[in-house]
């Protein structure tokens, strides 16, 4: 894994995609990797299943070895669906990675039809240690990732330096780069790794 100043998220999913074996894309839109399964709410996509925000996903249990989703998870009305039905395809072992803006970075307002918001601490939520009776463990373990960059200026020449610091600021103190989030000039990237413990439900 790339943790330090040449991090790139979409490279660490294209390089969880290659070390997997059946791999399903969650949202895919036009960015799907090659072999991947795709599905996604619209037609003008690469997806190979056109369905509903809120359907059921049209696999089996246990299928799949890993699922991906870049920048959907903000988007949906009812997430815990959306995750309930990711863990249950995958396979024991499997893995959900999962990308989407830190809830301090302007870019997770700038888009109305954002609805959910995500930090450090919200992994806890997804395996149940949030010690609160609606948070559900969808999955066994989780680790997150915060990826700091810089917004502004544009210049590559200030941009580089900056960002090779703020990737290895972010790896080596997660807690405090994520108070750094709340400048006007700095921007976060969150990456979810949960993995699937779990046996599907009896049908």
């Amino acid at each position: 894994m790339h943790w330090l100043p040449s991090f790139s998220p979409d490279r660490f999913l294209a390089e969880a995609v290659e070390a997997h074996g059946e791999v399903l894309n969650f949202g895919c839109g036009n960015r799907k990797f090659k072999d991947e399964l795709g599905v996604d709410l619209s037609p003008d996509t690469d997806a190979d299943f056109v369905i509903g925000a809120d359907a059921r996903l049209p696999f089996e249990d246990q299928r799949f070895d890993l699922v991906v989703s870049r920048f959907v998870f903000e988007h949906l009305a009812d997430i815990d669906f959306a995750l309930g039905e990711c863990a249950r395809v995958l396979k024991p072992g499997g893995q959900l990675l999962f990308v989407v803006p830190h809830c301090f970075s302007q870019d997770a307002f700038d888009d109305p039809t954002h609805c959910n918001y995500f930090t450090l601490s919200t992994g806890q939520y997804l395996v149940g240690d949030a010690k609160v009776h609606y948070a559900k463990p969808r999955f066994s373990a989780v680790r997150t990732h915060l990826k700091l960059s810089l917004v502004f200026p544009r210049w590559r020449v200030i941009r580089w330096p900056l960002n090779a610091f703020f990737s290895t600021l972010s790896a080596l103190f997660p807690r405090f780069s994520e108070q750094l989030v709340k400048l006007p000039f700095v921007g976060g990237t969150l990456v979810f790794v949960c993995t699937n413990g779990q046996q599907p439900p009896a049908a």
